[in-house]
């Protein structure tokens, strides 16, 4: 389906399409779930007949297309299509639904594979056998690019060689040594913060001065298009661990037969395992039906950077939670762990800096695990009050 706009924010019939979506809640079963949007998209029109909404059907009517056009808007980048699409992941997400099976991920590089079958075998013939060894078809095997990335544009610098080497390079550095030294003076008696600025600026424009002389003298040539670049996403290279990369997947949407879906589907599953407050549970809530940050500040009556901050405090929880769940993992089926018990909750856990805290004078370990130490402080804090 084709659309000419990818944002449709108009009334139809004196209703809009966050009349719709406002309607769902969270809180119902999944059997609940369907009879709400069955009662928010149909109308009852007789005795026994249900219509879909009169929304949809002029929305569609006149903004869908047949002949598509370069100017022209898919549904997946579509307001109407998305929300539809999150009512369909309202039904099929709830807490009673039926859980779909676990799906394990192997990554191997190209000398494990040989290591592992030899050479006689092709790359192709390595991936499919990895799937016979495991029951079920459960375990999906990626090849690991060991390569470098051609495409990434290399960043010139100034390296202490050059100093030494070409003159005009070593003036340049000279002059950015003292007004490096002049700003640290400015900067310890807190004064003249007009005049910080304009040397701070000075200091880049230095440093862009030093580049363009480099390359002059050294002749370095820069290519504008090493490589034409792929439109498809790569999403193997998607990381748990940095929650840069988890801020915009939130914000992506995608069925379980892509990849999008996957990551959204275990991104939701940590979700559940994380105690998330009652107003970041809400901007999650909207975040996932397609809301704008600054659609979600004007619902909650809050600044938009608070929305921004709460999600990424919000994608660090994820981040430790997963970097919890992989080393579970890790420690039991692959590696062999060291582990410690907790004097004060008599729990044994994985012995890290992350679940105990390092005491560098005794070189060892704190008897307490980082939790049962923090019910201490709070503790003695009350005690106080």
């Amino acid at each position: 389906m084709t659309f000419t706009n990818k944002g449709f924010q108009g009334k139809i019939h004196n209703k809009s399409i966050y009349d719709f979506i406002t309607q769902l809640d969270f809180s119902l079963k999944q059997n609940d779930r369907i009879n709400k949007v069955n009662e928010i998209l149909y109308t009852v029109k007789g005795v026994h007949d249900n219509y879909i909404d009169d929304y949809f059907e002029t929305y569609f009517d006149e903004k869908l297309k047949v002949n598509l056009k370069q100017s022209d808007y898919l549904s997946i980048d579509n307001n109407i299509c998305n929300a539809l699409e999150s009512m369909a992941n309202y039904i099929l997400f709830a807490d009673d639904a039926e859980k779909c099976s676990k799906q394990e991920y192997s990554f191997y590089s190209k000398e494990q594979l040989i290591n592992k079958y030899g050479k006689d075998m092709s790359l192709e013939e390595m991936l499919e056998k990895t799937y016979n060894e495991v029951e079920n078809c459960k375990s999906i095997s990626f090849l690991i690019n060991e390569g470098y990335n051609y495409k990434k544009v290399c960043e010139q610098s100034i390296m202490s060689s050059d100093i030494h080497s070409i003159e005009p390079i070593k003036h340049y550095e000279e002059l950015k040594s003292i007004i490096n030294k002049r700003l640290k003076n400015l900067r310890v008696n807190k004064i003249e913060k007009v005049n910080q600025k304009k040397m701070v600026k000075l200091l880049k424009e230095l440093k862009t001065d030093q580049i363009l002389c480099k390359d002059k003298i050294r002749g370095t040539i820069y290519f504008k298009a090493p490589l034409r670049d792929s439109t498809a996403t790569d999403y193997n290279q998607f990381d748990f661990d940095n929650p840069e990369h988890i801020i915009p997947m939130l914000e992506c949407k995608g069925s379980l037969l892509t990849d999008v879906g996957c990551i959204r589907y275990d991104m939701s599953n940590m979700l559940k395992e994380i105690k998330l407050k009652y107003n970041d549970c809400k901007i999650l809530n909207y975040l996932f039906l397609g809301f704008s940050y600054y659609e979600i500040s004007k619902k909650l009556n809050i600044q938009s950077t608070q929305v921004l901050n709460k999600i990424k405090r919000i994608s660090k929880q994820i981040s430790k939670k997963h970097t919890e769940i992989y080393e579970d993992w890790l420690y039991t089926y692959v590696l062999k762990g060291v582990y410690k018990k907790c004097t004060l909750c008599g729990i044994v856990k994985l012995k890290n800096s992350r679940i105990f805290r390092y005491l560098k004078p005794c070189n060892e370990y704190h008897s307490w695990c980082r939790n049962c130490e923090a019910k201490q402080i709070t503790q003695k804090s009350k005690k106080s009050l």
